[in-house]
Formats: C-alpha cells, structure tokens, sequence
C-alpha cells in the first residue's frame, strides 16, 4: 500500500506502466526487421494488444486496481488522511461503475449486446464493487496494511 500518498502513487503506477513498457518492447520486436516467423509474429501482436488494454484497464480508477490506488494516493495526499483518501477512492470507482454498467446496459438494449457479455461486464463491476468495499471496511477498522 505503501507508507506514504508518493510511496503509493508510485507503486500504483508501477503496474499500468510495466504493461506499457511491455506493449512497447513488444512492439518494437515487430518493427525491428529482424525475420521473425509468422506464427511468432501473431503471438507478438497479441500480447502488444493485451499489455495496452491491460495498462488501460489498470490506470482507470477503479478501485482496488491499480489506477484506483493512485486516486487513493492523490486523496491521501490532498486530504492528509489515509483512509479519507481510501473512502474518496472507493466513491469514485463506485461512481465510474454504476455509469459503466448502464452505458453497457443502453448499449446492449440498443445495439444488442449479447447477455453473456453483459453478464460478464457485470461479474467484473460486481467484483471490483465488493474489493472496493471490503478494503474500505478493512482501512476504517485498522486492520493490516491500514494500521
């Protein structure tokens, strides 16, 4: 979690940037003009693909992700108070989901997203929901890593 709002932050953004790094580095592979095989080449752009959605999805914050700790980090800093910031961070992401989920809910009344993939969207907002939650309760009953 780290000691302070900098040690956090920058644990937070270690994440989001290692999978950009790794988009990069992958990346540049292709771009190389070395002779890399075909099948070698499609496993390379998968993984340039999965590593940018990866850091995407990992500096939104949506908390207990990683982008969810830097905006936990940013509150601590402004507010001075660590499970201030955790609360602040938790009523963010708990705002970014509910939006998500009725955009998603529009768009497949709308435009006919399938039922499994709105059921999954939901399984992860569910999930992210109840992390937030329970890190939330853990920080304001001082329980580790909040004491």
């Amino acid at each position: 979690m780290g000691k302070s709002p900098k040690e956090a932050f920058l644990i937070g953004v270690a994440g989001p940037l290692t999978s950009f790094a790794l988009a990069a580095f992958f990346l540049l592979v292709l771009a190389s003009g070395l002779p890399i095989p075909f099948a070698l080449a499609n496993i390379l752009s998968v993984l340039v693909l999965l590593n940018i959605v990866l850091g995407i999805f990992n500096i939104l914050p949506l908390f207990p992700t990683d982008g969810g700790r830097v905006a936990h980090s940013v509150f601590w800093f402004f507010t001075k108070d660590r499970v201030k910031g955790i609360y602040l961070a938790v009523y963010l992401s708990k705002i970014l989901i509910v939006v998500a989920m009725l955009y998603l809910v529009a768009n497949a009344i709308l435009y006919g997203m399938g039922f499994f993939s709105l059921l999954w969207y939901g399984f992860i907002a569910w999930f992210l929901w109840s992390a937030g939650t329970a890190e939330l309760r853990m920080a304001k009953a001082g329980m580790p890593p909040y004491n």
